[in-house]
């Protein structure tokens, strides 16, 4: 049984909805299993899985780039894109530093 915010009843893990574009279908194959994949009328796959929860799990996720977004559950979405705002801020901080720096 499934509790709110995607933890399943087996404490420590969550259960995943994944959205992979057709451009990413060879990653997720790498680390899904055919089970829980389902192909989309629009040619994107579907990913259902129950994984370990935990905060290496962010880490995982972003290893797909833009090839993936994370439907469920809603608060590992938040905190993916957090993750990736935060990355991104600080390419930006560091751009801006080395442009106040004489840099290009």
């Amino acid at each position: 049984m499934e509790e709110p915010g995607g933890k399943s009843e087996e404490e420590n893990t969550v259960r995943l909805v994944l959205r992979f574009a057709k451009e990413a279908e060879q990653a997720a194959a790498e680390h899904f299993d055919r089970e829980e994949m389902e192909r989309l009328a629009d040619g994107t796959l579907m990913i259902k899985a129950v994984f370990p929860d935990g905060t290496w799990l962010i880490g995982f996720l972003l290893r797909f780039h833009t090839g993936m977004l994370v439907l469920e559950p809603a608060r590992l979405a938040a905190a993916v894109r957090e993750t990736a705002l935060e990355i991104a801020a600080m390419y930006t901080e560091a751009g801006d530093e080395a442009r106040r720096e004489g840099g290009s």
